[in-house]
């Protein structure tokens, strides 16, 4: 992730813009007394996929909305619409534009039978990564004839790389999947499991013997101190590890959210891993617990919940004995834990294979996906995963008006059906976005200039002019960029949009060359126009002449969406 304060002047000025299809210009306003027409785009409707499969996990078709209850909170809610959804293997085509670039995802077709493949070598020890490969290859080889878009990610302790884009030809991908090496995970380097347990093995009390003498005594104090000041370093290392280690993995799960949003229909992701702890192991916590992530777990979830992705992790580890201890891959003859060390040691520590086990399945419960654990046939979750968004249904209810507290609401939805099994999300987040203070958009807008995805959340066109002279040898080169109608987010009669470019040179030095905030309060019939027919924007940049890597990112302020799309340019 970058640590250049590109983006470390956020600016609010709230300016005067012009929409497209000839809106005329117009300065922020307030709504006029009892006009009565506000837009807003706050959820009051929740959507609901939901998978219903029967015997030998078939999908079940055909059902009615009333075969379907909805319970949120433990209370029954009333099913607004309901939609059966089939999608299509065909490759998704993006919509016809005048501007050239763009991160359209789709042209407002049928859902595809879209799959995300994530190859986890951050988390995934090292022994284990060649088996997952060859799994997954197995599983392409099984679908040559039919597939829908998939890309291949790969994701490693430099963050998230894109293998290869959406495509429909599984050839492709197995080559690109068979160019994929091993790397070193973090538990290979820090496997808290190798450290010595001084409750069983004590190098103070094994080199006393009957009767020490005093230098006995004093070699005995120092080799005993020397192990556990060891430990207690392995143990703090081991900590830090693991925690950047989730924080990377939470941050490319949200990236592949803000890419994927654009995309209509519920996606597949297939995460490949060794495993998350859930609950990190803190020697340095009276309860051995740092539970401190929990916020980042919940906001990878909402932004995962938000672009339809049902997350299917499946453990690199296959079939695996119970005294086996999954985060090292080492043997405990226990089948618990292995210790930090006596002296440092946490008290109140989840069994590793437990921790890793807990966080798949609330990744897979809290998008509607399924965990698959302690299986050998890896290809054949990959295969269901794939398959699972094929055929689902898509239900969806209004929020009460008297029941909008902020908060997570539990989900159940129940099916009248025999011998099914019902795969949908088990929460969803209500309540406004809360305002993030300027360190956090900046590192925000770090975390998508670095993302090697262009973010399609918010749908963006662009286009450039060709350079002229400026001040200093400098070119001036104009662009125009657009976002597509209801691509953004409006809050009574509100607009918040904060668009910059950055430009990337031959010695890959990276400039903010652009930077503003459209901020308005409109007339009713501004943001109706607005929402018809988009928002325009032309402006310039000053370069110097030479080739450029461009990248454009907008953040809707209002809901916290990006948009972004990265381009060559040469300035003559």
């Amino acid at each position: 992730m970058m640590t250049s304060p590109l983006f470390r002047k956020v600016l609010s000025l709230a300016v005067v813009f012009t929409a497209c299809a000839g809106l005329s210009q117009t300065t922020p306003q307030s709504t006029p007394e009892g006009s009565g027409v506000t837009f807003s785009s706050r959820t009051e409707l929740v959507t609901v996929p939901v998978v219903v499969t029967g015997k030998k996990g078939v999908h079940l078709t055909g059902l009615k909305q009333s075969d379907f209850e909805i319970e949120e909170n433990g209370k029954r809610r009333e099913i607004a619409s309901f939609q059966e959804i089939t999608t299509v293997d065909s490759p998704m085509k993006t919509a016809r534009s005048a501007f050239p670039l763009s991160n359209f995802a789709s042209n407002g077709e049928e859902p595809r039978l879209v799959t995300i493949i994530v190859v986890d070598l951050l988390n995934t020890p090292f022994m284990n990564q060649e088996n997952a490969r060859e799994q997954l290859l197995k599983f392409l080889n099984a679908h040559l004839n039919q597939s829908g878009p998939t890309a291949l990610t790969v994701l490693t302790s430099r963050g998230l790389r894109l293998v290869h884009s959406f495509t429909t030809d599984p050839a492709i991908l197995i080559e690109a999947m068979k160019r994929i090496e091993s790397r070193t995970a973090w538990r290979d380097q820090a496997q808290p499991g190798q450290l010595s347990d001084l409750s069983t093995t004590n190098a103070f009390d094994e080199s006393l013997g009957m009767n020490p003498t005093p230098a006995q005594l004093e070699r005995g104090e120092i080799a005993a101190m020397q192990q556990a000041i060891a430990e207690k370093a392995d143990a703090d290392y081991a900590y830090f590890r693991q925690r950047d280690a989730t924080l990377i993995t939470l941050s490319a799960l949200e990236q592949l959210a803000q890419s994927s949003d654009g995309i209509p229909g519920r996606k597949s992701l297939i995460w490949v891993t060794g495993g998350l702890p859930f609950t990190l192991s803190d020697p340095n916590s009276l309860s051995g617990i740092d539970s401190s992530l929990m916020s980042n777990y919940e906001s990878t979830w909402q932004a995962l919940n938000n672009a339809n992705i049902a997350v299917y992790p499946i453990d690199a580890h296959g079939l695996v004995p119970p005294t086996i201890d999954m985060q090292s891959t080492r043997l405990n003859s226990s089948g618990s834990q292995p210790s930090f060390g006596r002296r440092t040691g946490p008290n109140f520590q989840v069994p590793n294979a437990q921790n890793l086990l807990d966080s798949m399945k609330n990744f897979a419960q809290a998008t509607g996906g399924e965990a698959c654990y302690n299986r050998n046939d890896l290809n054949e979750c990959a295969a269901l995963a794939a398959q699972d968004s094929s055929q689902y249904y898509v239900l969806a209810y209004y929020l009460p008006k008297d029941d909008r507290k902020p908060g997570w609401r539990k989900l159940k939805v129940k099916v009248a059906a025999a011998h099914h099994e019902i795969r949908a999300r088990n929460a969803f987040y209500v309540g406004e976005v809360k305002a993030d203070d300027a360190h956090s958009i900046e590192q925000q807008f770090e975390e998508a200039f670095s993302s090697p995805l262009d973010y399609t959340a918010v749908p963006l066109g662009l286009k450039f002019a060709d350079a002229a002279p400026a001040e200093n040898g400098t070119r001036k080169v104009g662009f125009s960029v657009f976002l597509q109608p209801n691509g953004f987010t409006t809050e009574d009669n509100w607009i918040r949009l904060n668009v910059h470019f950055v430009a990337t040179d031959a010695k890959n030095k990276s400039t903010l060359v652009f930077s503003k905030m459209f901020k308005a309060h409109l007339k009713p019939d501004a943001v109706a126009d607005l929402m018809k027919n988009g928002f325009s924007y032309n402006g310039d940049i000053m370069l110097a002449p030479g080739r450029y890597q461009l990248k454009l990112l907008v953040r809707d302020d209002l809901d916290g969406k990006f948009g972004s799309i990265q381009a060559p340019l040469s300035v003559n």
